[in-house]
């Protein structure tokens, strides 16, 4: 097994760091009303409902005007979601005992630029994670999901899926179906205008 110092956690934020209470399900009804009302979508509720904020979004691209009204629905949710958010249970100790215990760790987030303070207030971020990539503060040109499937005595090679990014720097991307009882070791490579990764 890798040493502590050669393996990065990785950490999502809300829900898993923090606890707010973000409306996801009544936000995606109320973004499906608003296509519905736009005529923009044929396809039932029940097929959008399970996609990503973002996908749901996607669908009224030719409609400039209503993808940042839908946004905006997005962005206030988030407002008052977070307005109440507290730290998980235990979660400064449990990142201080990783840290001890020379686990490198991330943070990424996709929270949006104007609950920054909010959130960076919480509690000490800069001083618990080695790197925090907040996708509202970094110009990214490109964000590709790697991953290796490992099984009992093999391990594939490493594939490559391009991430697909919403206008508000949210990214997503699915892998194939996998057997059961196999391990998906993955990694996220992003790449900056500059070229930096």
């Amino acid at each position: 097994m890798p040493a502590p110092s050669e393996i990065a956690l990785i950490f999502d934020f809300d829900n898993t760091l923090i606890m707010s209470n973000i409306d996801f399900v009544g936000v995606r009804h109320r973004l499906i009303d608003m296509l519905q009302d736009a005529a923009a979508i044929s396809q039932p509720r029940e097929t959008l409902m399970p996609l990503a904020l973002w996908e749901i979004i996607a669908h009224a691209a030719a409609q400039p005007a209503l993808v940042d009204r839908m946004w905006e629905v997005v962005r206030q949710a988030e407002r008052t979601g977070l307005a109440g958010a507290t730290l998980a249970d235990g979660v400064i100790e449990v990142l201080g005992t990783l840290r001890a215990r020379g686990y490198r760790l991330a943070l990424l987030t996709n929270n949006a630029r104007e609950w920054e303070a909010t959130w960076r207030a919480l509690m000490p971020f800069d001083e618990l994670f080695d790197v925090i990539l907040d996708s509202s503060a970094v110009g990214l040109r490109k964000v590709e999901l790697l991953y290796r499937v490992a099984g009992p005595g093999s391990e594939k090679k490493e594939e490559t899926i391009a991430m697909t990014g919403s206008p508000k720097g949210r990214y997503s991307a699915r892998i194939p179906a996998q057997k059961a009882g196999q391990i998906i070791r993955f990694r996220i490579k992003a790449v900056d205008k500059k070229d930096g990764e």
